[in-house]
């Protein structure tokens, strides 16, 4: 087994499903192509390269207010959104891991 289709199967399990593993990959590759931040970049860079797990990551005080930040933003992207947006955002989300509860 390649270390990617390896990669992919912690993903999965860590996720709950193939399709939200591979949301997290996408998502983890947009972080390293610097999409929050120079410290998001690397930290995305060493768990796709295998240097590090998601897990490791979650214990990680080096990466803590990286993460903090980020998720402080994101909050207040969710707070910045009418309650249409947000109801939008969550049918989306829905639709599209829907099908992944089915292969569990």
């Amino acid at each position: 087994m390649s270390d990617d289709n390896a990669l992919d199967d912690e993903f999965a399990r860590m996720a709950g499903g193939r399709k939200l593993g591979q949301e997290l990959r996408r998502n983890l590759e947009k972080l390293r192509d610097g999409g929050a931040g120079p410290d998001l970049a690397e930290m995305a860079r060493d768990v796709l390269d295998g240097r590090i797990s998601v897990r490791d990551v979650s214990r990680s005080s080096a990466y803590a207010g990286p993460l903090s930040d980020a998720m402080d933003r994101y909050r207040d992207a969710l707070d910045g959104m009418s309650d249409e947006e947000r109801q939008r955002l969550v049918a989306e989300a829905e639709e599209r891991f829907r099908d992944d509860e089915d292969s569990r």
